[in-house]
Order: C-alpha cells, then sequence, then structure tokens
C-alpha cells in the first residue's frame, strides 16, 4: 500500500495482493519492473516471487518488493525481474533437459493441460500455478524419459540422514518422508518445522545434526523435531 513503511505488510494479506498484482500483470499492455525498461515483466514471471522469495524465506524483502510493485516506494536492495531473463552468449544453461529425463510431465492434450491448471488455481488462487514445473512443462512434451522414477535401492552399509522443512515452497516435506520411508532403517528423518528450502545453516539444531553426520556419519535419534527459528546456541530438541 502506498505510504506504508517499505518492510510492512501489517493489515495487508500478502497472499491477496499477490494475486491482484498477477491480475494486473497479466493485462494486455506491456508492464515493466522498477528500474529495468528494456523487457516487461510478464504475470508468469511475477509468480516466481511466490516461490524464490520464500525459499529462504526473505519475507521482509518480499514485503518491500509487493509494495514498491503496488505504487509503493522502491527499496534500495530491490532485486532485478524474477523468472528467466534475457539469454546472451553461444551457449545458455538448459536445467530442464535434465529434468525430462527424469520425469514424465507430458501431457496427452490441451484438455489435459487444461485441468491441470484448473486444479492448481483451485488449491492456490492467488499464484494460480507453480512457475517452476509449469515453465518447464512445455518443453517435456514428446520427449522420452530415458532415468524415470524407481522403487529407492540402497546397499551400503553408512547410514543415510535425510532432511527436510514442513513448509518447503519447492520440494514437499511428504517428499522426503517418502525417501527415507523407501530407505527404512538405514535412514533418519530430520524434520525442521519451519520454512524454506534447504537446511544447513539456519538453526543450531539443523546444523549441529548434519555436521555431526558430515564429519563422522553419525545420524540424529530417529524422529528428531528441530523447531523453527530456533535461535543458534539453543539446546537441540529430540
Amino acid at each position: 500500500m502506498p505510504g506504508a513503511p517499505a518492510d510492512d505488510l501489517s493489515g495487508v494479506q500478502a497472499t491477496g495482493l499477490l494475486g491482484e498484482l498477477v491480475i494486473f500483470f497479466d493485462a494486455p499492455s506491456e508492464l515493466y519492473w522498477p528500474g529495468v525498461t528494456d523487457r516487461p515483466v510478464s504475470a508468469h514471471n511475477l509468480l516466481w516471487l511466490g516461490v524464490v522469495m520464500t525459499e529462504g524465506p526473505d519475507w521482509p524483502l518480499e514485503a518491500k518488493v509487493l509494495l514498491a510493485l503496488d505504487g509503493g516506494p522502491v527499496p534500495d536492495d530491490m532485486p532485478g525481474p524474477p523468472g528467466n531473463g534475457p539469454v546472451g552468449g553461444e551457449f545458455a544453461e538448459f536445467p530442464t533437459a535434465i529434468l525430462y529425463e527424469d520425469w514424465n510431465l507430458s501431457l496427452r492434450d490441451y484438455n489435459a493441460y487444461a485441468d491441470v491448471m484448473r486444479g492448481a488455481n483451485a488449491v492456490a488462487p492467488d499464484m494460480r500455478y507453480n512457475p517452476m514445473p509449469m515453465g518447464d512443462m512445455p518443453f517435456c512434451q514428446g520427449h522420452p524419459v530415458n532415468n524415470p522414477q524407481y522403487r529407492l535401492r540402497y546397499t551400503g552399509r553408512a547410514p543415510l540422514l535425510v532432511g527436510a522443512s514442513t513448509h518447503d515452497p519447492s520440494t514437499p516435506y511428504e517428499w522426503s518422508a517418502n525417501v527415507a520411508r523407501q530407505l527404512g532403517p538405514k535412514a533418519v528423518l530430520l524434520t525442521y518445522e519451519g520454512w524454506g528450502h534447504g537446511l544447513y545453516g539456519g538453526t543450531e539444531c539443523t546444523t549441529a545434526a548434519m555436521d555431526k553426520y558430515l564429519i563422522s556419519l553419525t545420524v540424529p535419534p530417529q524422529g528428531l523435531r528441530c523447531p523453527a527459528d530456533q535461535e543458534v546456541g539453543a539446546e537441540v530438541k529430540q
């Protein structure tokens, strides 16, 4: 909201504001990111705000960005526009080529695609859909899956540590829990009861458990859960 502190979303429903901005950026006219006038920003790329800024997460910066896009002050640490930018040089990174070697994202026809989009919008009407897989999906059509997913078969003797946060915006907690289940007694699932994509360095609890494993292959007790935003120096919760 114009006039509000640049890092304050008090009284503002952040998800609703993001949804309103997506509609605004989806308009036929070209809209530009503050300070970037050489290319317009699409609604699809704007959705990346809901992904990349919650991976850290960096909510104060996301608040500043949303307010700036809504007509508020542009912060000094305003990041560049989200999503895919222009490519320069002879070669470009294309990690999607690895993705469709492993995962089948093919859709039967447009009706199947529309069903996926309707389902995503029903679950998350402000985001509409996750731009990460839906941005990759068109490149995967008709491509053979040469390394399809399969049930894990681990024959090593070393114990394994699987870590995940319960509110990961990119790789759901259920995926890691499923990996741990498939590995059985050879694995320990370390759960961070918070947010973000990645655990190491986040809190004393998660980092201490991972350090012990990386240094001496010592796994924490089965079922270890680390509280959200635990202060450095606090005791590990078992």
